[in-house]
């Protein structure tokens, strides 16, 4: 199999590598990836993305992501969810966004990509489109303690502005997921 060019092969071989604490012979098995290719196939671009990072590869990636414009037209929303935090890995948060708006085109009623675009929009300093994010989040999931605890700390809140009394709405509620109260 090593021989061959096939990169599914080549990225299990990798993996397995990887497991045996062969790193070099896994890296090289993932640049072999590269310089054959994966097409168009979501399960292979996710496994060489994860590769990519596992080996601390960011100007591969970024590379690879660059000739790869097909990826903004395929139409799975974690696909696009998936390149997206790659983006952000490398630093390019308006790309990860333009991944997230796509997903989100494909999955409006997704209360995750609400919060992941908000987070995005918290490390680029956007905090008022940070807060619809969240909220939005909030209105399509209200018990998401993640979404509570991001919108704590986005901003300085006060005894009489704050969301204490929303939280403790949804508690009562019995909505509330048991393992995140």
């Amino acid at each position: 199999l090593e021989r061959q060019e096939h990169p599914e092969a080549l990225l299990h071989l990798s993996f397995i590598a990887s497991r045996e604490g062969r790193h070099r012979d896994a890296l090289a098995l993932t640049e072999r990836v590269l310089s054959v290719g994966v097409g168009q196939a979501p399960n292979l671009i996710g496994g060489l993305l994860q590769r990519l990072r596992t080996f601390n590869q960011s100007e591969a990636m970024r590379d690879w992501l660059a000739g790869a414009t097909f990826l903004k037209d395929m139409p799975s929303p974690q696909m696009q969810v998936s390149v997206s935090a790659q983006l952000s890995w490398l630093g390019d948060h308006e790309g990860a966004v333009g991944f997230l708006d796509r997903a989100l085109a494909m999955a409006p009623n997704a209360a995750q990509l609400h919060l992941a675009k908000a987070q995005m929009r918290m490390f680029q300093g956007r905090f008022d489109e940070a807060e619809r994010g969240i909220l939005e989040c909030l209105r399509l999931a209200p018990d998401r303690a993640e979404a509570w605890w991001t919108l704590a700390g986005l901003r300085k809140w006060t005894r009489e502005d704050n969301h204490v009394d929303a939280i403790r709405k949804v508690l009562a509620s019995g909505r509330a997921n048991p393992g995140e109260r």
